[in-house]
């Protein structure tokens, strides 16, 4: 949640410590020097403004905090025999899952008891959902569609396994296999057959 929103002391520096207000000092200095008290007076409406930039952004510090609180996933689970719903950061091997119509699978789990029918598009690319039954697993990242089912976590500590890693490993070894070119990239087969 820190790394979402700033820190107060940074948003007391963003606010403070700007070039804007280097200047308007400076002019005040300036004008202390000649004596010219009265011209001082807009030093008031600077120090003014820049609490109200203050005061603003930590209240919406504050709100987005609050907002990430009410948007933090969780899960069912079965620990110890007690059922519970926790952040999927707190999952631990040999949790039991509850999943259900709606629920996203958040780590490998293999399932214990029931059935269900499950979206694994955005990691295999398949339009058609997977049927699984008991002993069957349950890939991180894909969705239950229908069905209810118990399956018990695969990982050792919790992995947030992300698409783009998904699919990095293979883009690597492409990049280092030769690219054998095809008459499209030349347009017809006998310009093919000159780069040959």
């Amino acid at each position: 949640m820190n790394n979402i929103s700033k820190t107060i002391p940074r948003i007391l520096k963003e606010n403070i410590c700007t070039v804007f207000n280097l200047l308007n000092i400076l002019i005040a200095l300036l004008l202390a020097l000649a004596g010219a008290w009265k011209n001082i007076l807009f030093i008031a409406v600077i120090l003014i403004n820049t609490i109200i930039g203050i005061i603003q952004e930590i209240k919406a510090k504050r709100q987005i905090e609050r907002l990430t609180l009410l948007s933090l996933p969780s899960v069912n689970i079965i620990r110890d025999g007690v059922s519970m719903s926790i952040t999927p950061s707190e999952v631990k091997k040999c949790d039991i899952f509850l999943f259900e119509s709606g629920s996203v699978i958040c780590c490998d789990c293999i399932i214990k008891s029931g059935e269900a029918e499950i979206n694994e598009s955005i990691l295999t690319g398949e339009s058609e959902p997977a049927l699984k039954r008991t002993g069957d697993t349950l890939l991180s990242g894909s969705t239950v569609i229908s069905g209810r089912c118990r399956a018990e976590a695969c990982c050792g500590r919790f992995v947030y396994r992300l698409v783009d890693s998904f699919y990095k490993r293979p883009c690597r070894r492409a990049d280092k296999q030769c690219v054998k070119h095809s008459s499209l990239s030349y347009g017809d087969n006998s310009s093919e057959e000159n780069h040959r």
